[in-house]
């Protein structure tokens, strides 16, 4: 289980970002679904789209850091 609660490493903030913004995509699909609007010109099936793409790239990017998860520590994650 990854332990980047301290981690300085770029990825961690922008795995972050990343969940965020599948927050944010995950809210406007289930409005745009149960209102059967659009935002920002996207209807639900954008936002499910969009959603999907970012779950993936969040589950991708788990495995990425041997410094805070792994059994090896490097340099460049002061994890605290």
């Amino acid at each position: 289980m990854m332990q980047s609660d301290n981690c300085r490493c770029p990825h961690h903030g922008f795995t972050k970002l990343l969940r965020v913004l599948a927050l944010i995509a995950g809210v406007l699909f289930f409005w745009t679904m149960w209102r059967d609007a659009t935002v920002l010109g996207f209807g639900s099936t954008a936002y499910l789209e969009q959603f999907g793409v970012l779950i993936f790239a969040i589950l991708a990017m788990r495995g990425g850091c041997k410094c805070c998860c792994g059994d090896k520590h490097c340099s460049t994650c002061p994890v605290k």
